[in-house]
């Protein structure tokens, strides 16, 4: 996890195994970045968005105001589903039932936790495999990093 102008970056990928109450440890890197209280949402692909509340609250003034967005569907689905969250005194996440549930995530599998910039994604292991089979072939891979690395102006 690196920590730049004030705004917290998620990078790295973990395994975790939940137990049967749902709660997942969260990695250490994690913990100090989402703070005592954060929130979790439903993302889209059916995994699980962390994020601390700073960055909650950014989303809510871009999006929050705008109530006939194009994504209003999305919006709905992850405003409605935002819960405040924190760790107990093990460092486990209780995840809330009606985000296991959207995620699938049981205590038969474990869960993989992604550092993804300013938010962490959690997912159940096999549809974060799935989802990798379809989306890093190296051709996809190699038009992604030409697609990003021409939108980044140079010198930057």
């Amino acid at each position: 996890m690196a920590d730049t102008a004030n705004a917290t970056t998620f990078l790295g990928e973990f395994e975790h195994s939940t137990d049967d109450k749902g709660r997942v440890i969260i990695p250490s890197d994690f913990r100090t970045g989402l703070g005592s209280k954060f929130i979790a949402t439903r993302g889209p692909d059916r995994c699980v968005w962390l994020m601390p509340e700073s960055f909650w609250n950014e989303i809510l003034a871009r999006l929050g105001s705008d109530f006939l967005h194009p994504a209003a569907g999305f919006l709905q689905r992850m405003f409605g589903s935002r819960t405040e969250v924190s760790f107990d005194a093990q460092f486990r996440l209780a995840v809330p039932k009606h985000l296991r549930d959207w995620a699938g995530i049981t205590a038969d599998e474990t869960t993989s936790i992604i550092g993804q910039g300013p938010k962490i994604e959690l997912w159940r292991r096999g549809a974060w495999l799935e989802q990798n089979s379809q989306t890093l072939s190296s051709s996809n891979m190699y038009d992604s990093f030409r697609q990003l690395a021409a939108s980044v102006p140079a010198g930057e």
